[in-house]
Parts: structure tokens; sequence; C-alpha cells
């Protein structure tokens, strides 16, 4: 059956739910005095052409009862509510009142919430993609009093989510979720023109938070003068997060919270509880298992710096990745070598400035047993051009090769030798090992052991 245009109108009256590309969005628009979506709540929208965002909200202000938008996949608009000033004619007359709102749009740079209060109001459901070049949430004299669920994930220049007064609005959130957003610094900051009274924000109704991927976030608020409330808290969960060290900079109460579950590259989720969540964020930061120094630029002082040694920072890490540190010379210098009794795995790649894997030689402290690593079993050298020694002294028991299984180096051309000859009989488990791309490595095969090994070098 073909349909006339009065069959259309019928139909697209009584539509409740419309999923369509842009082409069709501006056939309609087009015709949109013939068209009413006068029953129309959810709308989702592939792929918005149009340079001018103000095209896209006055369509939305032509569907009277929309509650539920999604646009995906975009890559022109810009502002989602216009900073322009958008015609009363072209609006019809109509407020939105979206309750869920969810955009992907790669090249957003401002949502404009502020520029539409009755928004504010509306929503309960905020879901933000890809907005790749958005670099605030809400403006702070935004208040999100009704929204019930938020999540951001790759949102790339965010470097805070939320100021103080626009978390304190969110007294009905029961969900928080943010992911993948690698240049925030921390989830709630401190107002531009706040001053230095105490501020109490309470997450009233707040159940669950989850933060993902958050490579440079360091706390969820770093403002000494803002103490937070969490009733309802039971789940919180940290993955792949480095550089967290304390959840909030004042105390937070969280009395349903009975564990923080987190997660580090290369383990399985675990729970932690010491009392209190601070405490708790706090002792997971020190019980790293998995630590990549690149990760953590606060950390390369404590390299060169003997004053700022932290033994208990170190003391649980069993995996250890130098990664294009161009300012070390010494990978564990001697006043380290202490902290990392238990380190299991070292990994050291594409460093120009190593000279030395192992500093085992200071001349004001010597040497001894007690300082020594007990659990070295693998041990990855990769690309250091001016690699001179492994090890610039024997050993002597102090770092144990009874445990050392694994043993790869390749593109260390300055490197002449990697064991000293007296160390030979404290190889007794190496099960492999692979040397290439060292000009400089004198090659000599020993029978001492057992296997195909090739480009092996003992020198005395």
């Amino acid at each position: 059956m073909v349909l006339d245009s009065c069959n259309w109108s019928l139909v697209i009256s009584k539509l409740e739910h419309l999923d369509i590309g842009s082409k069709e969005v501006q056939w309609l628009m087009s015709n949109r005095d013939k068209y009413r979506f006068t029953s129309l709540k959810q709308l989702y929208l592939q792929d918005w052409q149009s340079d001018h965002d103000e095209t896209l909200y006055c369509f939305l202000h032509t569907i009277p009862n929309l509650q539920i938008f999604e646009l995906r996949g975009n890559h022109n608009i810009r502002e989602f509510v216009p900073s322009g000033n958008t015609a009363p004619k072209q609006r019809l007359g109509t407020v939105l009142l979206l309750k869920e709102l969810t955009l992907n749009a790669h090249n957003m740079e401002d949502i404009g919430f502020e520029r539409d209060p009755a928004l504010q109001r509306s929503l309960h459901l905020l879901v933000l993609i890809d907005c790749r070049r958005l670099r605030r949430l809400a403006h702070s004299s935004v208040s999100f009093t009704h929204l019930t669920y938020l999540q951001v994930s790759r949102c790339y220049e965010l470097k805070t989510l939320m100021t103080c007064s626009t978390a304190k609005s969110l007294v009905q959130l029961t969900t928080l979720k943010v992911q993948y957003c690698l240049q925030l610094n921390e989830i709630v900051t401190k107002d531009e023109q706040e001053n230095d009274e105490g501020i109490k924000i309470v997450f009233a109704n707040l159940i669950t938070i989850q933060l993902t991927r958050l490579s440079n976030l360091t706390s969820f608020c770093s403002n000494s003068n803002c103490e937070f409330s969490v009733p309802l808290l039971e789940k919180l969960t940290l993955k792949y997060c480095p550089k967290m060290k304390t959840f909030t900079a004042k105390h937070i109460a969280a009395p349903k919270l009975q564990n923080v579950l987190a997660t580090e590259s290369g383990e399985k989720e675990k729970a932690y509880w010491k009392g209190d969540l601070n405490a708790t964020v706090q002792m997971v930061f020190a019980d790293k298992v998995h630590l990549e120094l690149s990760n953590h630029s606060e950390l390369k002082q404590v390299w060169h710096d003997k004053t700022l040694v932290q033994v208990n920072r170190f003391q649980n890490v069993k995996s250890l990745v130098v990664k294009g540190c161009s300012d070390i010379v010494h990978v564990i210098p001697f006043h380290l070598l202490h902290c990392f009794k238990n380190l299991e795995d070292l990994q050291v790649s594409d460093c120009n400035e190593v000279q030395v894997i192992f500093n085992l030689d200071d001349s004001s402290n010597k040497v001894t047993k007690a300082m020594g690593m007990t659990r070295l079993k693998k041990l990855s050298l990769k690309n250091l051009p001016n690699l001179e020694h492994v090890w610039n002294t024997d050993p002597k028991g102090i770092i144990h090769l009874q445990t050392l299984k694994d043993l790869n180096v390749d593109g260390c051309d300055s490197l002449e030798y990697v064991f000293l000859s007296s160390m030979a009989k404290d190889l007794v488990i190496l099960e492999n090992l692979s040397i290439k791309n060292c000009e400089q490595l004198e090659c000599h095969c020993s029978n001492t052991f057992i296997g195909d090994y090739t480009n092996f070098n003992f020198r005395s």
C-alpha cells in the first residue's frame, strides 16, 4: 500500500520511537510544516551532518514529548545548546524536557547546560562518549538536581569533571562511571570563585562509583576544604588508575562501604579494606604489584633523591617496567636496592641515558646482603644504547641469581659482557637466554649450561 501525504502525517504523529540517520532528519526538517512528532518519546540519531549547531537544537524543540535523545557518531556538532541566540519562532514555544541524554560527538567542545535551565532540571540520565574535545562537563553554575546516572567515557581533554558547586546538586545521583579520560586529574575540583570556608558535599543516594583507565587521576577531590559524605555507597571500583594516591584530601564518610575493588595491569580484581576509604586507597597504592615508572612522573624524583625513599611504597612490587625514561642513569640505584626485595620481573627499554641496571657500588656506603633482591626471575633489556653494565660489581648474593629463569638482551651496543665468570655457578635454573644486536658483546660459548645458548659471554 502506498501512503499518501495524509497517511504519512498520521503515521509520524503516532510514532513513539524513531532511529534514523541524518539524511532522513534533513528531509523531515524540510517538511516540518507538514509533519509533527506529537507522540515521539525516543529519538536515536546517527551522524548529524549539519554544520549549524542551532539546527539540531531547534529540531528537538519541535518534538514536545521527547524524553530520550541519543546522538551517535557525530563529527560536526560543537555545542549541544548553542551559545548564539536561537530565535523563539524556531523553537515553536516548546520547552526541551529530556530525561535521558546520550552524546557521542567527537568535536563537542561545550554542552552548554548553563544556557538551558529547564534541561538541567529535567535530566535523569547523562552519558557522554567520545566527546574528545570536551574540556568541562558543565559551568559551575549548573545544577543537576534530578540526575541519577552519569557516565563519561573517552573524553580525552577533560582534566576535571565538575566543580564543588555542581557536585553539591547531585543529591539524587546513584551511579557514577568515568572511563578512559586520559587527562583527568580529579573528579570534583574547586570552584573558581570559591572561598576558603569548609564545604560539605553529600551524595545522599550514590551507590556505585566506577573509575576505569584514568591514567592521570590522583584523587576524587584534592580540595582540602571539601568534606564528603556518601552514606549509601556500596561499590567502589578502581581499575588501572596508577596515580591514585588518596580518595579525598579531607575525611569522607562512607559507612556502608566494606571494600574497594582495585585492578592493576595483568592482575585480577582484588578487594581491599583498611578501616576507612582514604586509608584503603592509600594502601592500594602502596600494595601495587606492577609499577611502570613512565606512568609515575612524580616517582622519578625518588630515583635521584636519597632522602625521599619510602620502602613501603615498593615492598610489594613484583613487576617493574622502566620505559622511555630519558633522565635515568642507574635503573635500580644503590639507595633503592633494599626497597625491591620482592621484585621478580624487571623490564627496561628505550632509555638512552641508562648506563647501569643495578648499581651495587656506592663510594659512601657498603653493600650488605640484607639489602638484596631475593626473587628476581626475569630480566629484559632492550634498546639501551649506552648501557655499560648490568651490574657494576659482583652481586655476591645481594642479587640472587639462583632464581633467574629468563634473560633477554637486545640492542645494547655499549654492553661488553653480561655476567662475570664468578657468577656462573649461581645460574642454576636459567631456562631461557636471548642476547642479540649487541655490537660490543664478545661472543663466547660455555659448556657449563644445558641448552642452546648463543652470544653468551662470561667475562671476568
